[in-house]
């Protein structure tokens, strides 16, 4: 069985047995999709976060932007931080300004 299938199988009342298979897809995060984050926040602005367990302060912030668009859609507002941590490393996260909640935006080289 694969991770789109699922198998049931009914008895009938001649006795016979019959298989029904139902398909369906199942969504998984790319490694590229935003994923949720814990975000310690003062003065508006990420001072820590969260990852694996572990919290890490913000030693500074490199860069900030806020992308509004697709109003003819699903309209998209988030306020983007490009962080650099106090354990050297680089991440981009966003406040998403139109459901709440923090994210880790992935992108290649991340």
């Amino acid at each position: 069985m694969s991770n789109t299938e699922a198998h049931s199988k009914t008895h009938r009342g001649d006795g016979k047995e019959t298989t029904k298979v139902y398909s369906f897809v199942r969504h998984r995060p790319g490694p590229y999709d935003p994923q949720a984050l814990d975000v310690t926040v003062r003065d508006g602005k990420p001072a820590a976060i969260r990852l694996k367990k572990r919290s890490i302060r913000v030693s500074g912030i490199a860069n900030t932007w806020r992308i509004d668009e697709e109003w003819w859609r699903k309209p998209i507002s988030r306020l983007y931080f490009l962080l650099a941590l106090e354990n050297g490393m680089r991440l981009t996260v966003f406040l998403d300004l139109e459901q709440g909640g923090w994210y880790r935006q992935n992108w290649i080289g991340h």
